[in-house]
C-alpha cells in the first residue's frame, strides 16, 4: 500500500542510503590501481549507466499497478519464463550484496567493539551484525524509511569530513597519466553506484508520481556519485601508494583524529543499505513467488549467513561478481522490458529514450557480464 502521503525526502535519503553502502569502500582501492583519470573516466561512465538503469527500471514500474519487486515486473512484461529467470538473477543479487555487507560490517564491529571482547573473532563480529541484520527484518517500509532517513544524514555527514580529511592529508598532486584499465573496477564501480533494489519504494513514497520519482532518483544517483568519486579519489591520493584493501588500511591513511569516523561511517552505511537490501528481499519472496512470511524471512536471512559460514568472506571479490554479473543480468532484463513497455504506446517517448537508451544499457551491462564470467 502507499504511503499516505508523498515524501520526496524520504524516497531522497532511502536511495542516497541505499546507494552508499559497503561499496564505497572498494573504491578507493580501484582508483589506486587504475589511477585518477582512467578511473574517473570509468567511474563516471558507470555511474551514467546506473543512473539510466535506475530511470529505465521507473518506466516499467510507473507502467503496472500492482505491487512486486523487479522480477515481478519484468515477467510481467517479458513473460512468466523470463519472470522465473529474473527471480533467480535477483535472488542471487540480492544475496551476494547481503553477504558483502555481513563481511564488511562484521568487520566494522570487530573494529569498533573489540577491545570490549578482546577474545571474539572477526567470524563472530560478523554473526552479530547478521543478528541485527536478521532483527531489523521484520520492520515494515515506512519505518525502515525513517531510520534510514536519520541513519543517512549522519553518515553523510560523516563522509563529508572523511574525504576532506583525505584530501587536506593527501601531500601529493594526483598523477595526470591516462593509467591502467581494469575489468574489475568497472564491478567495483557498478556495486557501488546501484540502488536498483529501492527504486519501487521510492516510487510508493511519492504516492506514485513518476515525475517525481524522476526527480529523486537523477537528484540522488548524480549526488552519491559525486560524493563516491570525491571519498575515492580523496582516500587514493592520501594513501600515496600504500595499501588499501582493508578497512584498517583505509583508515590509516587518514589523521588519527579522524580515523576512528571511518568504522563508524561505514557501519551506519552498511548496516542501513543491508536494511534495505533485506527488505527487497523479503518483498521479493513475498510478493512476487507469494511465500509465507515466515518462510521469507528465513530465505532472506539464512542463506546470506549460509554463505557466510562456508566461503572465503572475500569481500573485494564478492563485490565485484555482484556488481559485474548479477547486478549486470537483471539491469539487461530491466533495460529489455523498459523498451517492450515503452514502444506498445500510442505516445511513446522520444525514440532515443524507448530504444536507443534501454539498447545501450542492455549492451553495456551484457558485456560485462560476459567478460566477468569468461574472464
Amino acid at each position: 500500500m502507499s504511503s499516505p502521503r508523498p515524501s520526496s525526502l524520504l524516497g531522497f535519503l532511502a536511495l542516497v542510503g541505499t546507494i552508499i553502502g559497503a561499496g564505497v569502500f572498494g573504491v578507493p582501492l580501484v582508483f589506486a590501481r587504475m589511477g585518477i583519470v582512467m578511473g574517473s573516466i570509468v567511474f563516471w561512465g558507470a555511474a551514467l549507466l546506473m543512473m539510466t538503469a535506475h530511470l529505465l527500471f521507473i518506466e516499467v514500474i510507473a507502467r503496472d499497478h500492482a505491487r512486486r519487486r523487479l522480477p515481478g515486473y519484468v515477467g510481467r512484461v517479458l513473460g512468466k519464463s523470463v519472470g522465473w529467470v529474473a527471480v533467480a538473477s535477483h535472488a542471487f543479487h540480492l544475496t551476494g550484496v547481503n553477504l558483502a555487507y555481513l563481511i564488511l560490517g562484521g568487520q566494522f564491529l570487530a573494529v569498533l567493539l573489540a577491545p570490549l571482547s578482546p577474545g571474539m573473532t572477526v567470524l563472530s563480529w560478523q554473526i552479530v551484525f547478521w543478528v541485527m541484520g536478521a532483527i531489523s527484518a521484520f520492520a515494515g517500509l515506512r519505518l525502515i524509511a525513517k531510520i534510514e532517513a536519520v541513519i543517512t544524514w549522519i553518515f553523510l555527514t560523516v563522509l563529508l569530513i572523511i574525504t576532506m580529511a583525505a584530501f587536506v592529508q593527501s601531500s601529493v598532486m594526483p598523477s595526470l597519466e591516462l593509467g591502467t584499465f581494469s575489468w574489475q573496477g568497472i564491478g567495483v564501480f557498478l556495486f557501488a553506484l546501484s540502488g536498483v533494489t529501492i527504486i519501487p519504494e521510492v516510487h510508493e513514497l511519492t504516492n506514485k508520481r513518476i515525475r517525481i520519482t524522476r526527480a529523486i532518483v537523477m537528484a540522488a544517483s548524480f549526488a552519491t556519485a559525486m560524493l563516491i568519486w570525491l571519498f575515492g579519489i580523496g582516500i587514493s591520493m592520501a594513501a600515496n601508494g600504500r595499501d588499501l584493501s582493508s578497512v584498517t588500511a583505509i583508515a590509516s591513511v587518514l589523521p588519527p583524529s579522524v580515523a576512528w569516523l571511518v568504522p563508524v561511517f561505514g557501519l551506519f552505511a552498511v548496516a542501513s543499505s543491508f536494511f534495505i537490501t533485506s527488505y527487497d528481499l523479503r518483498a521479493m519472496y513475498r510478493y512476487d513467488l507469494k511465500l509465507s512470511v515466515t518462510l521469507t524471512w528465513i530465505l532472506a536471512a539464512g542463506i546470506p549467513l549460509g554463505l557466510l559460514l562456508f566461503t572465503t568472506r572475500d569481500f573485494f571479490a564478492t563485490i565485484d561478481i555482484v556488481g559485474g554479473v548479477f547486478n549486470g543480468f537483471s539491469i539487461v532484463l530491466v533495460s529489455i522490458a523498459a523498451w517492450a513497455v515503452m514502444r506498445r504506446e500510442k505516445q511513446a517517448p522520444p525514440f532515443w529514450w524507448r530504444a536507443i537508451a534501454p539498447f545501450l544499457t542492455a549492451v553495456a551491462f551484457a558485456l560485462l557480464m560476459l567478460q566477468r564470467l569468461f574472464r
